[in-house]
C-alpha cells in the first residue's frame, strides 16, 4: 500500500548505502507533492549546495596554488602541482564518501570525512616525495594540509549556516520514501514530526516473507519515483519483512543506481560510534559503547570543580546584586531551596534564587488547570506567582547561579540532564530512569534546544542522548551555546 500525502519525519540512525553518483540530483520545494526549481540567485546557490565537490575543488586550488608558489615544490609549476594536489584530494574525498547524501546529515560525519579525506591526500603526497626527491622545502606539505583541511571545513561551514538561511531552506527538503511493514513507519514518522526539512512522500508496505515478487514490484516503482525527481531518499526500516526482502530490495535499488538508508531502528546514536562491519556475511552495524569510563568521570569532575569555583569568584558582584534585588523586592527567603533527583537517584537540596511568592508550593494545585506543560512538567508562561524580579531573573536564568555551590558541593555538574523532581519520576518510562546514571546539569541539551518551550518528550529525548553519547567534547559544545540560548530569552 503506497501514500503520497504529505508528513512530516523524524531521524534516526541510519547507514547508508550509496551507489557511484554520490550526490543529490536536485534539491527542490516539496509543494502538493510537486518539485519546484528554485530560480535565480537562491538557483546559483542552491547549484552549489549540490555540487559541493566543485566548490571545493575551486577553493583547494586557489589555496594550493598560494601555497605553491609561496613555497615552490621543487621545480614543480605551482599551476601544476595545485592541480594535481586537488585532483588527488577530491579522489580521496569521494572515495572516503564526503560528497554521498549522507555524508553531510550531521557536522561530526562531514568533518571526519573531510579529514580522513585530506589526511589520506597528505599521506599520498609524503610517499611520493620520498620516493622523488625534489630537493624542496619541507614545510610544503604541511601548511598544504593545514590549508586544503581549513577551506574544506570552512565550506562545510558557511554552507551549513546558508541552509538555514530563510529563502534557501525551503529549497532544503529531503523528500523520503520508506519501506518496511505498518508499524515500523509509523515509529519512524513519531519522532521529530515537526522536522520540516524531510518529509515522507512514499510509504510502501512490504508485508510478505516467503515472495520477493510483490517486494520487487513495489521497488521498481520507487525507482521509476526517484529517476523522475519524486523522491531524494529511499529508507528501507530494520524491520522490513525477512532478510530476502531486504536484500533484493537494496540490489535492486542498487543495480539502478539508487541509494538506501538501512535504518538500524537505535535512535539516538552519535555517528562517531558507529562501525560497519560484517558477521556471517551480514552487513552490521556496531555501537561502540558510551564514554562512561573512571578516566572520564574524573575529568568531568575536575572541570566542574574548578570551572564553578572560578565562577563563584567572578559571578560573585552579580549574586550579591541579584540576592539585594530578591530581598528588597519581596518578602521571603532570598533562596529557595527543593529536593530534586542526583545521580543514582539520590536526592539532594538544588538551591535557586527565589523568583516567586513565598507560597508558591502550596499553589500547584489550584493552578493546575492552566498547566501549559505536558507529562509531568508543570509550566505556565504567565505564572502568577512569579514576583516582578523573579521574573527578570528566570529569562536571563540569573535565578539558576547559586547552583554553582551545587557543582561545588558535587550535587550537580555544569552540563547534564534537566535536574528532575522525584513526583515526575512517577510519570517516567522506564527507559528515562537512564538519565539518573549521571549528575544533573546547570544546562544542558534541553536548555540550548529550546528552554521552558521544550516538551517532556524532547526533554526525555535530548536527556537519554545526552546519557548515552557524553563526551567532554559534547560538554564544551553545550556550555559554547549556552550563552546564545539565555540571550533568545525563550525561559519562564
Amino acid at each position: 500500500m503506497t501514500s503520497t500525502d504529505i508528513h512530516a519525519s523524524g531521524k534516526r540512525t541510519a547507514v547508508a548505502t550509496q551507489p557511484d553518483q554520490t550526490e543529490h540530483a536536485d534539491v527542490f520545494v516539496v509543494e502538493s507533492g510537486r518539485a519546484i526549481r528554485p530560480q535565480g540567485l537562491v538557483g546559483l546557490v542552491m547549484m552549489g549546495l549540490r555540487h559541493r565537490w566543485a566548490v571545493d575543488a575551486a577553493l583547494l586550488f586557489v589555496v594550493l596554488f598560494v601555497v605553491s608558489l609561496q613555497i615552490p615544490l621543487g621545480s614543480l609549476n605551482p599551476f601544476f602541482v595545485a592541480v594535481a594536489a586537488t585532483f588527488v584530494t577530491l579522489q580521496m574525498a569521494r572515495r572516503i564518501g564526503a560528497y554521498t547524501t549522507a555524508a553531510n546529515d550531521t557536522r561530526a560525519v562531514a568533518t571526519q570525512r573531510v579529514a580522513q579525506a585530506v589526511g589520506s591526500a597528505a599521506l599520498v603526497f609524503l610517499v611520493g616525495v620520498y620516493i622523488v626527491d625534489l630537493g624542496h622545502d619541507r614545510m610544503w606539505l604541511p601548511i598544504a594540509t593545514v590549508g586544503a583541511l581549513g577551506a574544506m571545513l570552512l565550506h562545510r561551514s558557511v554552507a551549513s549556516k546558508v541552509e538555514s538561511h530563510a529563502k534557501v531552506a525551503p529549497h532544503m527538503v529531503t523528500r523520503l520514501a520508506l519501506l518496511g511493514d505498518g508499524d515500523a513507519i509509523h515509529e519512524f514518522e513519531k519522532i521529530d514530526r515537526d522536522d520540516a526539512l524531510q518529509v515522507v512522500v512514499q510509504r510502501t508496505q512490504l508485508d510478505t516473507f516467503d515472495d520477493i515478487r510483490p517486494a520487487l514490484r513495489k521497488t521498481d516503482q520507487l525507482i521509476q519515483k526517484v529517476h523522475n525527481g519524486e523522491v531524494d531518499r529511499v529508507v528501507v526500516l530494520a524491520t522490513a519483512p525477512g532478510i530476502p526482502v531486504v536484500n533484493a530490495v537494496v540490489r535492486r535499488c542498487s543495480m539502478n543506481g539508487v541509494g538506501v538508508d538501512l535504518l538500524t531502528g537505535a535512535t539516538g546514536v552519535r555517528p562517531s560510534r558507529l562501525d560497519i562491519g560484517r558477521l556471517r556475511g551480514f552487513s552490521t552495524v556496531h555501537i561502540r559503547p558510551g564514554l562512561h569510563g573512571r578516566g572520564r568521570v574524573v575529568l568531568k569532575r575536575v572541570f566542574d570543580l574548578v570551572v564553578a569555583s572560578l565562577a563563584l569568584v567572578a559571578l560573585s558582584p552579580v549574586m550579591i546584586a541579584a540576592a539585594l534585588a530578591v530581598k528588597l523586592g519581596s518578602s521571603g527567603p532570598v533562596l529557595y531551596k527543593q529536593r530534586r533527583l542526583g545521580r543514582n537517584g539520590q536526592q539532594f537540596e538544588m538551591i535557586k534564587f527565589r523568583s516567586m511568592r513565598p507560597d508558591a508550593d502550596q499553589m500547584v494545585m489550584e493552578l493546575s488547570a492552566a498547566n501549559e506543560a505536558d507529562g509531568p512538567l508543570f509550566k505556565i508562561k504567565d505564572d502568577p506567582r512569579i514576583t516582578s524580579v523573579g521574573g527578570f531573573l528566570r529569562r536571563t536564568s540569573m535565578d539558576e547561579l547559586p547552583q554553582l555551590w551545587n557543582v561545588v558541593r558535587g550535587d550537580m555538574s555544569l552540563v547534564g540532564p534537566r535536574p528532575a523532581l522525584a513526583i515526575e519520576a512517577d510519570g517516567w518510562p522506564i527507559e528515562l530512569f537512564d538519565r539518573l546514571e549521571v549528575p544533573p546539569g546547570i544546562t544542558g541539551m534541553w536548555q540550548v534546544n529550546g528552554r521552558s518551550t521544550t516538551s517532556f518528550a524532547d526533554y526525555a529525548r535530548l536527556d537519554l542522548y545526552y546519557v548515552d553519547n557524553w563526551t567532554f567534547g559534547l560538554d564544551m559544545v553545550i556550555l559554547a551555546r549556552t550563552i546564545p540560548a539565555l540571550l533568545g530569552r525563550d525561559a519562564y
